[in-house]
């Protein structure tokens, strides 16, 4: 996917409207937030676009960074960074 294609594609996979993000100061609202939000084709793309740059910024460092205890930190660290990201397109930015 090429960069013009990704932008267009983050376009189209803007939060959506209908359902406010959870309000993380009420219990309600942080159960919500750790509940499973099923992603709508908006959201898939935007998990998909979110994968594939983080899979691609992985490929770019992969044999700049020395085998070791260090390179594994930096992909846990780089997968706990995806994982909010997509979280942050499920719950609607929070």
């Amino acid at each position: 996917m090429n960069n013009e294609t990704k932008t267009a594609a983050a376009t189209q996979a803007a939060p959506v409207e209908n359902k406010p993000a959870p309000d993380l100061r009420t219990l309600d609202g942080a159960l919500d937030f750790l509940n499973y939000h099923p992603p709508n084709e908006r959201q898939r793309t935007g998990h998909e676009l979110i994968n594939s740059a983080f899979q691609d910024l992985l490929g770019v460092v992969w044999d700049v960074i020395p085998e070791g205890p260090g390179r594994t930190v930096f992909v846990r660290d780089l997968n706990r960074v995806r994982m909010s990201a997509n979280s942050a397109i499920a719950n609607n930015g929070a």
